[in-house]
């Protein structure tokens, strides 16, 4: 009866030492899982984050090589089939820059708000638009002397108007399209391209 008892009493110890066992490994095992799942996690972020900073220093990377003829004649043929026209306005800085050195390597520029100058035209006006053909002119000779700094203006400048508010200016840069394009001066920008077959 008492070995019965204490045999009891051990199966009772045993039983509890090894539940106590499995509860600790249980637990234990329930953190691990959690530190590995949290881990993974942190390593899928800021793997992404890196992937995404990556992808977005590939986008802003300036372009080396421009487009050649045949893949400009295709995208504005291809814009012009999907859409009935083709505005240079909606083209990206890549294809610009590539039909201005593919092309006849200038680009015709549209300054200030005003089209023209007349006889009624102000002087105010006049200084307006002088002033802003100034600023574009003097922005295109900044960054193309980047590449060479013994430019002038009459290096770049290919024709003017008295009476017409654009001017036709020679360009080399892919960085002269990007930074003039969106000064608030330019009314419009295209390149003198002349090499489209329809």
């Amino acid at each position: 009866m008492i070995k019965e008892e204490e045999n009891r009493v051990d199966v009772l110890e045993n039983y509890r030492y090894f539940s106590e066992i499995i509860w600790v490994n249980k637990k234990t095992f329930f953190m691990k899982s959690t530190l590995i799942k949290f881990f993974l996690f942190t390593s899928i972020l800021i793997g992404g984050a890196i992937f995404s900073s990556c992808e977005k220093e590939k986008e802003e990377v300036d372009p080396t090589e421009p487009l050649t003829v045949e893949q400009i004649n295709e995208y504005i043929l291809n814009v012009i089939s999907e859409t009935g026209e083709f505005n240079w306005a909606d083209a990206s800085d890549h294809l610009v820059w590539s039909a201005i050195v593919q092309g006849e390597g200038s680009a015709g520029i549209g300054y200030s708000q005003y089209q023209w100058i007349d006889e009624e035209t102000s002087q105010e006006t006049i200084l307006e638009i002088q002033n802003a053909k100034e600023i574009v002119l003097s922005k295109i000779l900044e960054i193309e002397r980047t590449a060479n700094p013994n430019l002038n203006i009459e290096d770049i400048l290919v024709a003017d108007s008295d009476v017409f508010t654009h001017i036709s200016v020679k360009i080399t840069l892919f960085q002269t399209v990007k930074q003039v394009r969106i000064l608030p001066e330019v009314r419009f920008f295209e390149p003198n391209y002349d090499k489209l077959e329809i």
